[in-house]
């Protein structure tokens, strides 16, 4: 299991139309098997878009990536928007591997332990 974290650019102004194009897009993912943990704003910048999925393995990524992505669907009705709506190549993802649970449980990081900020 790893979760993937992907921030986009979006245009200038154009934050309240993204936040409703994802109201669509994301329903429309999960349908098709996506896991879509949170989205977010970066830094209380509406330019900064932030999403985090989780998946089981790279075949199920790929999977649910082809399910989705290679959909006419999306290519005819989502893609255009998202073309529109985000910066061209603004886009980066970052895979977030679990730490071993041993390695968790001696931090001490509990649920309802308080953490230190390093």
């Amino acid at each position: 299991m790893y979760i993937e974290l992907y921030e986009y650019t979006v245009n200038e102004g154009m934050w309240q139309e993204w936040e409703a194009f994802m109201a669509r897009a994301v329903p429309y993912q999960e349908s098709r098997g996506m896991r879509v943990l949170g989205l977010y704003w970066a830094d209380h910048d509406h330019t900064r878009f932030v999403w985090m999925r989780q998946f089981d393995n790279d075949d199920q990524r790929d999977r649910v990536y082809s399910a989705v992505y290679d959909s006419e669907f999306w290519v005819q009705n989502m893609l255009p928007e998202v073309r529109r709506l985000a910066v061209t190549g603004s886009s980066r993802t970052t895979r977030l591997d679990p730490f071993p649970e041993t390695t968790a449980s001696k931090t001490g990081n509990r649920e309802g332990a308080e953490s230190e900020t390093v």
